[in-house]
């Protein structure tokens, strides 16, 4: 196989946030978007980040995204705690897979 057959543009892929403590709090299941490939300095960011929260919270706001793949966190816009959390995490696990 050529390494070139390999590569692919990325594609929105929707999450969703069920579990019952966000569903009890927020009212329902909650839903985002992400890309299915990231960028690889967000790899590299991520594995040397260690304690900078904020070259981590840059890469979080780049990858919770919503249905049209526009950041959903810009500017005033934030997500409770619990919620972007959650969603960040949810992203993380699925990377390189």
């Amino acid at each position: 196989m050529k390494i070139t057959e390999l590569t692919a543009t990325p594609q929105l892929i929707k999450f969703t946030l069920s579990d019952e403590e966000l569903k009890t709090k927020y009212g329902d299941e909650i839903e985002f978007w992400a890309w299915d490939r990231q960028p690889l300095d967000y790899y590299f960011k991520m594995a040397s980040g260690g304690d900078n929260v904020e070259a981590v919270m840059e890469i979080a706001k780049s990858m919770i995204l919503d249905e049209k793949g526009n950041p959903v966190m810009e500017e005033n816009q934030v997500l409770p705690p619990d919620v972007a959390i959650k969603a960040f995490n949810m992203v993380i696990s699925t990377l390189g897979k």
